[in-house]
């Protein structure tokens, strides 16, 4: 019996197939930031080239030239790929219900009707796909228990055949490491009052997971910029301070040697200097980048921080309040960190006047974190630097860096120096569980 609906004339647009292949031809970056809207099935005409051009890029190879273009013009600004974008999928959606229909009309019209139950549920299930997207993320999907079981096992053996005693990503710091099994995949927040370091201690961390680890890490920045975060480790591993750097005291030799030595780490680490035009689905194109161009299926991304990026968000204007910006600016970096596979370890400033923090000598907890939304509950991890007794000599600090909060085993204090002049962090003598 003939189909309802032509699909192949009605539901595809090869203009706008090669508009958009020039377009990522053009900026091969554009591939990693379309990647999650574009099913595998939006190029009906150019699929062999779409596909030819992904791998291409991705495999950091020549890109191959495209075929001749097509007679008939494309109306959508060239300048608009994410709209060429999303048109292709909405086609690609309405093929896909097409063919639903289509089924359901052979099998009542064309004597093919044996089984409406199971019919029932192949139609369900296919209009619920298209309802939900393309690129369904584990999160999203129904996953049956006994279905993940060999996963389980094999990352189980791999991590015993490693033979690391932490498995996360780690920081440097050998107590924080083994508390935590190093940064895992999901969410760990870092909190502190202004001085504390947090800035520090992520910008360290994020360098040891690059030059130790070797996995890349994407900073994003809505403090500090990009050159002085560089300028920071600068004059740390040349022995000065930033203030050194700043005057122009600091010896020449001792600079470019410090350079040399970072070099290949720092092609590991990327900034980014957060705008009001940053958004999660930007950030989770530019991490797949990252890790495209390290050839890795590991990553290290850090938020500094939430707060300032929630309220500088135009994506998040609409929401009711700096509290409800930041709740939604978490869960969408928790789902990120997920669908990559990451660690994501983002800054957060403290509510003072919760919980008893800044009164006295009151040390931050949890709930310092109550006017942030729900961070704590969000965060598979929650560290809290706090003022600590040991005795240091000036203008060095005692930290106590309280893990508040660890999901996947025990909450503690590890005792740290915090070195301003350098901006560095040292382990003190102790590590307490609780």
């Amino acid at each position: 019996m003939p189909k309802f609906y032509d699909t192949k004339d009605t539901f595809t647009d090869s203009a706008a197939e090669y508009a958009l292949l020039s377009a990522v031809r053009a900026d091969p970056e554009l591939l990693f930031r379309l990647k999650d809207s574009l099913p595998s099935d939006a190029f009906p005409t150019y699929g062999g080239t779409w596909h030819g051009l992904s791998a291409a890029i991705e495999g950091k190879e020549p890109l191959p030239a495209l075929p001749e273009s097509p007679a008939m013009g494309f109306t959508a600004p060239p300048s608009d790929p994410v709209g060429l974008a999303d048109h292709l999928a909405t086609l690609t959606r309405s093929r896909r219900l097409t063919a639903l229909y289509d089924r359901l009309g052979a099998a009542l019209h064309g004597g093919t009707l044996t089984d409406p139950t199971a019919l029932a549920t192949e139609l369900a299930e296919g209009f619920g796909a298209v309802a939900s997207g393309f690129r369904e993320s584990d999160m999203e999907r129904l996953q049956w228990a006994s279905g993940l079981l060999p996963k389980v096992l094999a990352d189980a053996a791999a991590r015993r055949e490693s033979g690391r005693a932490v498995q996360g990503l780690q920081t440097g710091l050998a107590g924080l490491d083994t508390q935590l099994n190093g940064l895992t995949v999901g969410i760990t927040l870092l909190g502190g009052g202004p001085g504390m370091g947090k800035t520090a201690a992520a910008f360290q961390w994020a360098e040891h997971v690059a030059r130790v680890e070797g996995v890349p890490t994407v900073y994003v920045t809505f403090e500090n910029s990009p050159q002085n975060l560089v300028e920071r480790l600068l004059a740390s591993k040349a022995g000065g301070s930033l203030e050194s750097i700043a005057r122009g005291t600091i010896g020449e030799a001792n600079l470019k040697q410090a350079a040399n030595d970072l070099t290949q780490t720092l092609h590991r680490v990327a900034i980014i200097e957060g705008t009001s035009r940053l958004t999660v689905a930007g950030l989770k194109g530019k991490v797949r980048q990252a890790m495209n161009t390290c050839a890795t299926t590991r990553a290290l991304v850090v938020v500094d921080y939430l707060q300032l990026w929630a309220k500088a968000s135009k994506e998040l204007a609409g929401r009711r309040d700096v509290r409800e910006r930041v709740e939604v600016l978490g869960a969408e970096l928790r789902e990120m960190a997920t669908a990559l596979g990451v660690p994501v370890l983002a800054l957060s400033s403290l509510n003072r006047d919760a919980g008893g923090y800044g009164k006295g000598n009151s040390k931050a907890t949890l709930d310092a974190l109550k006017e942030s939304g729900d961070l704590e509950y969000m965060a598979d991890v929650v560290l809290l630097l706090n003022q600590g007794e040991a005795m240091v000599t000036t203008p060095d600090k005692s930290v106590e860096l309280t893990i508040a909060k660890n999901r996947n085993g025990a909450t503690g204090t590890v005792s740290l120096i915090f070195h301003p002049n350098k901006m560095t962090f040292t382990e003190g003598k102790k590590v307490t569980e609780w």
